[in-house]
């Protein structure tokens, strides 16, 4: 019976290393881009172990190739980023998504990247150096081996840019092919609309039900429609809540929702 688990721990062994072996040579063969900084304020480079002798090796080793340190030379902190992730898979297929550092910008926002410190960028991940081993809710270091995106360990080819920065006075630099500018306006929009139809509803004798799963079930304009886009996610919150004492604290929340902080382009 002793001789049966053995074998079946060691067969289990063989088959985890191998594939550990087979990720690190598809990673090895791939090819990767690193980003151009689109700031002379912000420094862009590839996580070299040289650059981090704090880090244990080994866990520098499973970094994925296409991760990157985004260092804030500035003397104003970084509240919100987002990065464009292109890809070419295996069989050639192309792909694209964009990771966005918060779904909500707003005054006295925490910072992504403070003043004078560096940040971890991998694919679908962001994670603050200060913060790559402490007790933290979020991803810890590990995840810049890609797990966080499903298309990173096997892609040919892999590129990201940054595409847009914004820093704690508003000025947004980067491309910006996200409009993450306009998706962060149209954040508090939504909010505010979706809470003064229900409460209008409400005040009627109406049950706002039927006008929520209208609103979440509503055809989108474009890919752009961030409107839409909000309003269909807070009214799919609001159904979820629908019978239960978190409904009115869900509504509450979405009409406390904090103007967002002016954002600007320096001429």
């Amino acid at each position: 019976m002793h001789i049966f688990s053995y074998l079946r721990y060691f067969l289990t062994l063989v088959a985890v290393l191998t594939f550990v072996m087979v990720a690190n040579a598809q990673l090895t063969k791939m090819k990767v881009q690193v980003p151009i900084s689109p700031s002379a304020e912000v420094s862009l480079k590839t996580i070299l172990p040289g650059d981090f002798p704090a880090i244990d090796s080994a866990a520098l080793a499973n970094v994925h190739p296409a991760s990157f340190a985004l260092t804030n030379l500035s003397d104003r902190a970084i509240v919100a980023i987002a990065v464009e992730w292109s890809y070419t898979s295996q069989d050639g297929q192309q792909g694209q998504t964009f990771y966005k550092s918060s779904n909500l910008y707003i005054k006295n926002a925490k910072a992504v990247v403070q003043a004078h410190t560096r940040l971890f960028v991998g694919p679908n991940m962001i994670l603050p150096e200060s913060l790559a081993f402490a007790p933290h809710i979020g991803p810890r270091f590990e995840a810049l081996d890609g797990r966080s995106a499903p298309w990173a360990a096997t892609a040919s080819q892999v590129s990201a840019t940054l595409d847009a920065i914004i820093f704690e006075d508003g000025e947004l630099v980067g491309p910006n092919h996200s409009q993450y500018d306009l998706e962060i306006q149209s954040q508090k929009m939504a909010a505010d609309q979706i809470a003064s139809k229900v409460r209008y509803a409400q005040s009627q004798g109406q049950d706002p039900t039927a006008m929520l799963k209208q609103i979440a079930a509503a055809r989108l304009a474009s890919q752009s429609d961030f409107i839409g886009i909000w309003s269909a996610l807070y009214a799919q919150q609001l159904l979820k809540a629908r019978d239960s004492p978190t409904f009115d604290v869900r509504l509450g929340a979405m009409e406390q929702t904090p103007t967002p902080l002016t954002i600007f382009r320096k001429q």
